[in-house]
Order: C-alpha cells, then structure tokens, then sequence
C-alpha cells in the first residue's frame, strides 16, 4: 500500500490556535500553534503537542498497564523565492513514556508466562528540508532530504534507530492525460 500525507504549507496556518481536549480514554490532550509571515514569500508555524491517555481495561475492569503521554514541539517554515522555487524546512522533537505489557516464558511447569509492565522511555525527532522548482513544459523537478532519530528505553526493548533519506524527481507531462514521474533516492 502507499500513504500520503499531506500537509498545510505554513502560509495557510497564520494566527493562533489553541486546542484542549479531555476525556475518559484521552485524559487530556493539548495543542499550541502560532503561525506567520516572516517575509514576502516567507512563511512560519511553531507548535507544541501534549497528550496524556489512560490505560485501557480488560473485560474484569482490570487496567492493562498501557497508558502512555507524548510531548511535542516543531517548526516549519516555507519560503516561495518566485514562482519558480519553494523551499521548505520542518522538524519536531518529541518526548514521552508508555507502558507495554509484556508476556514473557519464566518457567517450563504452570503458570508457564508472566506479565509484566514494561515502562518505555521516547524520545526522538526529525528535520525535513525540500526544494521544488517549476521548469515551465518540462515539468518540476524535486529534492528532498530527511533524517529522523528514534530512541527507546525500557527493560525489555532498547533501541536506536536513525534513518537518512534522500530523493530527487523529475515530474513532466506526456500528452494531455497523462504525468511522468522518474528519479532517485536513497535511505
């Protein structure tokens, strides 16, 4: 399968906005964003994200150990040079903890599996930058660069995980129907 985010450009998000919900699943969750113009073609958005959900519950009503609460703050900015170029720079960085039930063999006679609660550390983020240009009947053509760091800390899983990714694109018309999209990339 292929997914598809899509995001709003910066210049689309200007003002505030402020966001507070709450519940019996979601215990309370937050979100903070101002956005503006930094220049002529220049625009910005800054935010900050938290939320906080309870565990959840087995049929006896017993809790399962799985809640979790992330926080977030990241940035973009979008600077249309003409209306040849589109640069733009974005990054988050994150920070939480959840708790993940774990079964685990202890013993080869009854009770053969114990369950326990593991208390998992997050943290990480990621920097995107990307430039397109418009190259008139020959199409557009795109490069984008992305890093992103994932980091988790518990009894029973421990990781690093660091990924690079390159690409470039080339995008043209072929007929009045029809687009074709060639390029390269790395990760």
């Amino acid at each position: 399968g292929v997914i598809n985010v899509l995001t709003k450009d910066a210049r689309y998000t200007r003002g505030g906005l402020v966001e507070l919900s709450g519940g019996t699943q979601e215990r309370g969750a937050a979100t903070v964003r101002f956005g503006g113009r930094l220049a002529e073609g220049a625009h910005y958005r800054v935010y900050a994200k938290h939320f906080d959900r309870c565990e959840t519950e087995s049929v006896d009503g017993d809790g399962l150990g799985d809640d979790w609460h992330v926080s977030r703050v990241g940035a973009r900015a979008e600077w249309a040079r003409s209306d040849v170029d589109l640069l733009t720079l974005q990054g988050e960085l994150y920070q939480g903890e959840l708790g993940e039930p774990l079964k685990i063999i202890t013993s080869l006679t009854e009770p053969f599996v114990e369950t326990f609660v593991d208390a998992v550390d997050l943290g990480g983020g990621h920097l995107l930058g990307r430039w397109k240009r418009r190259l008139g009947a020959a199409g557009e053509l795109g490069l984008q660069v992305y890093y992103d760091r994932s980091n988790r800390q518990g009894r029973a899983i421990e990781g690093l995980t660091q990924t690079l990714d390159a690409e470039l694109q080339h995008r043209f018309s072929a007929g009045a129907r029809h687009a074709v999209v060639w390029g390269a990339g790395g990760r």
